[in-house]
């Protein structure tokens, strides 16, 4: 049975929060975040890299059918 998601061609898998294409779509989620909602990343708590390890933490990464990532979280 697949989701549709699948069907879709959209797959969801675990990422390094460390990478440079996790850093740029978080940087572009922070800066859709503080367009929409006025959030100023500067002034929130850090959130240290170690908090997406396992076996307490994740980063997911979403992609398209063309392998490109999407979203991420």
């Amino acid at each position: 049975m697949s989701t549709a998601a699948e069907r879709d061609g959209i797959r969801i898998e675990r990422g390094d929060v460390r990478t440079a294409e996790s850093r740029e779509m978080v940087a572009t989620y922070l800066s859709e975040i503080n367009r929409a909602f006025g959030h100023d990343p500067e002034h929130a708590p850090p959130v240290p890299d170690e908090d997406f390890d396992p076996p307490t933490g994740m980063f997911l990464i979403v992609r398209d059918e063309c392998d490109v990532a999407v979203g991420c979280g």
